[in-house]
């Protein structure tokens, strides 16, 4: 048996005003007292860049005097600038170490190099920095305009919306106590495998051009490519939905148990995004 996982309600993004009081009450706070906490994390930050910028120029030296990456006259004096620029004036011993501790991976910013019960180790100071900084100077920037356009691409294209199949498991799987009403229902569709239902989940993504390595670059449009019009289903349905959480499907003739309504009836009401049409083809 397959067992779809199907979105109940309604995820949304937050509105222009919600994300304006959370910047104020939430966000700039957190980052004005990272930036108290961790008053080096900015210096940490651009020692960091120079000795990367050095690193890479004595690499495309080397290329360049091997034959392998040879240079023009400009790219030759630029990198000879930058080494001669920081071996003039190395970072010392505790300017490197501090830009080690700002790399090391910390869940709270506080305790370097742990990872969560998941096993998941998390951001590095410098990545806090970074995130707390782009949050300050450019989100904390924008107009309420800009933040509504990009709020609903987001909306659009990150969230799941009412009838959309979030997940599908095996007959066998145990749902957990928040995948079920009034978040999720659950539709049971006896005698099929989960490998017939997994096109369901699939995301709606397009190409939309290349990069400048020729690399296909893919959007995604949608979070599912396949939705359950939910508002179009007849009341007995919902009823049924909102009532038990769940239906029984028979999609399989051989299937002679118990059940709601036939997939017959089911497919009908499950549409292709992309092409606007109804599902018409058999489990």
């Amino acid at each position: 048996m397959a067992q779809l996982l199907v979105k109940a309600v309604d995820a949304r993004q937050r509105t222009v005003a919600e994300w304006r009081d959370w910047m104020n009450t939430v966000e700039l706070p957190a980052a004005q007292a990272f930036f108290v906490a961790h008053p080096q994390a900015a210096k940490a930050i651009a020692d960091l860049k120079r000795l990367e910028e050095y690193q890479a120029a004595k690499s495309r030296l080397a290329g360049h005097v091997s034959g392998q990456s040879p240079l023009t006259p400009e790219d030759l004096l630029t990198v000879g600038q930058v080494i001669f620029d920081y071996e003039a004036a190395p970072l010392s011993r505790v300017e490197l170490d501090s830009v080690r501790a700002h790399h090391i991976a910390t869940l709270d910013a506080t305790t370097p190099g742990e990872t969560n019960s998941m096993k998941w180790r998390g951001p590095s100071l410098a990545d806090l920095w970074k995130w707390h900084k782009e949050q300050v100077d450019v989100e904390a920037t924008k107009t309420d305009t800009a933040k509504s356009t990009e709020l609903a691409i987001k909306d659009l294209r990150g969230c799941f919306k009412r009838g959309m199949i979030v997940g599908v498991m095996p007959d066998e799987h145990v749902w957990g106590g928040m995948e079920g009403l009034p978040i999720f229902v659950v539709i049971k569709i006896p005698l099929v495998s989960v490998d017939k239902t997994r096109k369901y989940i699939e995301t709606w993504t397009e190409r939309t051009g290349t990069d400048a390595e020729g690399n296909p670059i893919i959007e995604t449009r949608r979070r599912r490519l396949w939705q359950l019009r939910w508002a179009d289903l007849p009341a007995v349905v919902r009823n049924k939905l909102a009532t038990q959480g769940s239906l029984t499907i028979r999609a399989s003739a051989v299937y002679t148990g118990p059940y709601d309504f036939t997939w017959a009836q089911v497919r009908a009401y499950i549409r292709n995004l992309m092409t606007g049409l109804d599902e018409t083809a058999d489990l």
